[in-house]
């Protein structure tokens, strides 16, 4: 790093090219999953958490402001750190909204081709959350304890962190569970 604190020029560079490819890897694996989408309005449980995720969506998109939202995990200049809105409870909204969909999409037309779609989907927008977080604490001297008091993905609201990531992660995997069980109970 040079002398200011700041990451170097080449630093930068190889930053936005890792991102760069991470964002195309989401697009591409989500467009593999979205081409299995099918009609989400057959399914009652479909409808309401494709309704719930894209209300969370928008309430994000808002409480971030023409300023701070981006695809791209490079913060914008200018950018401030969000901490109202759905960011209360979860530092990463958009990316939980993208799951939630893709689950919609993986229950109601269970594949496997879907499923692994939405896996990948999980894994690349876990790197890409990561450098964000990274560029975060960068960008903004307090961002270290807005993340330590703020899970990533799934809020859970519990007076114990370590509980709550235990019921976190417990969570993750039913949910992981039931959309392979819905992939085998219709292959």
């Amino acid at each position: 790093m040079p002398a200011s604190g700041s990451p170097s020029a080449a630093t930068q560079r190889a930053r936005r090219g890792y991102a760069s490819v991470l964002v195309l890897l989401q697009f591409g694996s989500l467009t593999v999953l979205y081409l299995h989408a099918g009609p989400l309005l057959s399914s009652v449980f479909g409808v309401a958490l494709a309704l719930g995720a894209i209300a969370a969506g928008l309430w994000s998109m808002a409480s971030l402001g023409r300023l701070s939202f981006r695809i791209h995990p490079m913060p914008k200049a200018g950018a401030k750190l969000c901490r109202h809105g759905p960011y209360r409870f979860v530092r990463h909204p958009m990316y939980s909204v993208v799951l939630t969909l893709g689950f919609a999409v993986v229950w109601k037309n269970p594949a496997i081709l879907a499923l692994a779609s939405l896996m990948v989907a999980a894994v690349v927008l876990t790197l890409k959350l990561r450098l964000e977080e990274r560029l975060l604490a960068e960008r903004f001297p307090d961002y270290a304890a807005y993340a330590s008091a703020t899970p990533a993905l799934l809020p859970v609201f519990l007076p114990n962190r370590a509980a709550g990531k235990i019921v976190r992660l417990a969570l993750l995997a039913l949910a992981l569970a039931f959309l392979v069980w819905r992939v085998i109970e219709h292959s």
